[in-house]
């Protein structure tokens, strides 16, 4: 169900009343939030990019809910940056530059302190990312190898989405790169 490098994804009759209930739900259960991502690329498809902005506002609001003024003591910051990370390449996939680097903000909003070991990886990696299109082509790859150094020590490797992420991501980073380059010089 994770996407990374395609534009739309389908609903089937077996995931549609799980879609549904998703979307029409004013609030989320702690089992619930770790799936809101995976709307992100079917919402998309279905209607639009512009339909992403009251589900990351509500998204937002979920998460807040969980949290106290001291801590997160249900680690929903991690689940926050899932659907930013989420978000992020659906706004690249759908070509969506802009509001793709605008992101950043979102990404380093998210207090590391509130973050967990897994979280505070994957907001290095979105930020990684983040670089390889928008910002310090060195700096990203540094940040996605460190993580990356890590990941390779687990046996069996926990995630190897972000392996296959990151190829994907840095052949695609470097193809706006040069178009962006390209285009500055007309």
């Amino acid at each position: 169900m994770l996407s990374y490098d395609h534009r739309s994804i389908g609903i089937t009759t077996t995931t549609q009343p799980a879609f549904d209930h998703l979307r029409q739900a004013k609030t989320w259960t702690l089992q619930e939030l770790k799936l809101v991502p995976v709307l992100i690329p079917i919402i998309a498809s279905i209607d639009g990019l512009a339909a992403l902005t009251p589900l990351t506002t509500r998204m937002a609001a979920n998460c807040a809910s969980y949290q106290t003024a001291w801590s997160d003591p249900f680690h929903v910051s991690n689940d926050l940056l899932d659907f930013y990370g989420s978000l992020f390449q659906t706004k690249l996939n759908f070509h969506d530059f802009q509001s793709a680097q605008n992101l950043k903000t979102k990404f380093t909003a998210i207090d590391s302190h509130q973050l967990n070991w897994d979280g505070r990886l994957s907001q290095q990696f979105w930020l990684g990312i983040w670089n390889l299109y928008f910002g310090d082509w060195q700096i990203g790859n540094q940040l996605l190898d460190e993580v990356s150094v890590l990941e390779t020590h687990h046996h069996p490797r926990i995630d190897n989405t972000l392996f296959a992420i990151r190829n994907v991501r840095t052949k695609q980073a470097q193809t706006y790169r040069q178009s962006h380059q390209s285009h500055k010089h007309l």
